[in-house]
């Protein structure tokens, strides 16, 4: 008597027929046309005789950003009313491929001026991921810049008790996270590097 197989995989294509239902039932990555079991996309088809289960797991997984999550980004354009970020990592896992996220920008009291600058790496929380548009903030406690560079040279900005531009004599004002400023340790940790 043959031996059946309890576990299937193989690569199968978008519209691919696996199976019927009287077979298995579809799992993610698959959908039912009538009787038949269909893969959903490109993937790696992964079926259980023994649960009876037929499931499509994607070559490329997305990469998504949850609601709540905390993000390292360098911010890339800064505007009057937004500024834009490129987010490197969430919850301390480098993304494959950066996305962009908007971040409301805080006000200096006088001033009135963003407290980011381009160049600038940062925590920033994600306030909302609707329709494909990442919104970010810094207000959180535990958000802010880890490495800002002056607005004029890019030099990097030295903490004492401001920020300081050694080259351009100025001191400049970011919302920062003193604990973890300027501190490389922790940044490379955030890019899992260390």
């Amino acid at each position: 008597m043959k031996k059946m197989k309890k576990i299937e995989k193989r690569i199968v294509v978008p519209g691919e027929k696996i199976g019927v239902i009287e077979e298995f039932i579809g799992g993610s990555g698959t959908y039912i046309n009538e009787y038949e079991v269909i893969s959903n996309n490109l993937g790696l088809l992964n079926i259980d005789y023994k649960l009876k289960v037929a499931r499509v797991e994607p070559l490329n997984k997305i990469e998504t950003i949850e609601k709540n999550s905390y993000v390292l980004c360098e911010v890339k354009e800064v505007q009057n009313s937004l500024i834009f970020a490129d987010i490197l990592s969430v919850n301390k896992k480098p993304l494959k491929h950066p996305m962009t996220g908007i971040i409301l920008p805080i006000k200096i009291k006088k001033e009135k001026k963003p407290l980011l600058s381009i160049r600038d790496i940062l925590i920033a929380k994600v306030m909302d991921n609707s329709y494909g548009i990442i919104t970010l903030s810094i207000k959180d406690k535990d958000c802010g810049a880890l490495l800002c560079f002056c607005e004029f040279c890019a030099s990097p900005l030295k903490l004492n008790k401001n920020l300081y531009c050694k080259k351009c004599k100025i001191k400049q004002d970011r919302k920062i996270i003193k604990k973890y400023y300027n501190n490389f340790k922790q940044i490379l940790e955030w890019f899992r590097l260390k």
